[in-house]
């Protein structure tokens, strides 16, 4: 284990409407479960297909958005698209696009650097902290860079929802730049929330998602669209589904 003593690590309770921790009580499978409860939009950023599954691709040639890919076939690319539903309806191959360069995939669960470049651009240019909190789940604890990087236990709570259920750890004292380390898959999954220390936006990473889930101001949504970012506006309180592929 890279650091001592994680079970007996201090507990930093979570209070959703102190530190902008998603809601409680909400099903937690859906959009309504995870979005901050003060934001003044939730936005889906669309995580790009990369070539033959590669997050790691070094230019943007190695990636497509969905819209390239889905409209072809006919798919509207919708705040409540799931591509798991696409797939077992048989208008979306479940191992992907195959082409002339190779095979296209989407993420489940990873962030690719150039994304995530891009994202926290967007963050910072709206104006807001880039100091955060990073929330990843107890299975990531002897993960060498959340060791290193000082991750806590935060201990359970009753009536949390789906993907807060306690068994996770937290990094306090962070910066955006320090998610710099989690975009990619090699060697850990991106986290599963990013908490601006001051509580004015969430980033959300639901179950292995292909997406990741923005609230806060609205200037905000009008930056991420501005970077140019694949991205939907969402309703927070909608009942739809989040694309993951934990289940």
């Amino acid at each position: 284990m890279p650091y001592p003593g994680i079970d007996d690590a201090p507990e930093y309770p979570i209070d959703s409407g102190e530190q902008s921790w998603p809601r409680v009580g909400e099903p937690g499978f859906t959009v309504a479960g995870l979005c901050d409860l003060d934001a003044e939009s939730v936005t889906r950023v669309f995580l790009p297909f990369v070539l033959n599954g590669d997050p790691d691709a070094p230019d943007v040639d190695g990636r497509r958005t969905w819209a390239r890919m889905l409209t072809p076939l006919g798919i509207d690319v919708t705040a409540d698209l799931t591509l798991r539903d696409e797939v077992a309806a048989g208008r979306v191959p479940e191992d992907g696009f195959d082409d002339a360069e190779g095979n296209w995939y989407w993420h489940e669960g990873g962030v690719e650097p150039h994304t995530w470049g891009v994202l926290s651009r967007a963050i910072t240019d709206a104006g807001l902290t880039d100091q955060i909190d990073i929330i990843g789940w107890t299975v990531y604890a002897e993960n060498v860079i959340w060791g290193n990087a000082g991750a806590r236990t935060i201990p359970s709570r009753d009536g949390g929802v789906w993907w807060a259920d306690g068994h996770h750890i937290r990094i306090r004292g962070a910066t955006l730049a320090d998610v710099d380390q989690f975009a990619s898959y090699s060697g850990t999954r991106f986290p599963l929330a990013l908490i601006a220390a001051d509580g004015s936006y969430l980033v959300s990473a639901p179950g292995y998602s292909d997406s990741l889930y923005v609230s806060g101001p609205m200037r905000l949504a009008e930056s991420l669209r501005e970077h140019g970012l694949e991205c939907a506006p969402v309703d927070p309180t909608s009942d739809a589904l989040l694309p993951s592929s934990h289940d």
